[in-house]
């Protein structure tokens, strides 16, 4: 038994077999504000559709990352799915109108907007389908999409905020 036990874990560091967790990315953006984004980002009569601002800690050995904003309040509603990126900071307005659209909840509602950001070994597609509800496309699941091969994903960071449409008359 002993002997068994002590091959496996040889086999283990030896091939790299053991499950990897990836670490966090520390995601900071200028566009969230007390846990609030800023209109401008909004796909609303009071913003302008502009991507926040975005900056997160590089990752080594990382060949790319991807950057996703998901409302799950909204049916897993995806705003935002980058193409890859070799950049650690995007301004505001950074993203492309074909792979962006901002927050825009219904009226008098709040929603939550998360932004994720994925530190990847090498580039995966990602599932969803940009300003459409994605059933099941939760973090996790995208997460998981992305680790393909396994150990794909090295590093992986998050940063949530709220939006409400208020009465804009």
């Amino acid at each position: 038994m002993k002997r068994g036990i002590i091959a496996l874990l040889g086999c283990l560091l030896l091939t790299g077999c053991a499950a990897q967790e990836s670490t966090p990315v520390t995601l900071t953006s200028e566009s969230l504000h007390d846990g609030t984004w800023d209109a401008v980002i909004t796909h609303t009569d009071a913003g302008e559709d502009r991507s926040p601002q975005l900056t997160w800690t590089p990752v080594e050995g990382a060949a790319c990352y991807r950057v996703f904003m998901l409302d799950p309040d909204g049916g897993n509603w995806l705003h935002w799915k980058s193409g890859p990126l070799t950049q650690t900071q995007l301004p505001e307005g950074a993203a492309a109108p074909e792979t962006y659209v901002g927050p825009y909840p219904p009226a008098g509602q709040t929603h939550t907007y998360v932004v994720c950001v994925a530190a990847l070994r090498e580039d995966a597609e990602a599932p969803g389908q940009l300003d459409a509800a994605n059933d099941g496309l939760t973090q996790e699941a995208l997460r998981t999409a992305l680790d393909t091969p396994p150990g794909n994903v090295l590093a992986w960071g998050t940063l949530e905020g709220r939006y409400t449409v208020r009465d804009e008359r």
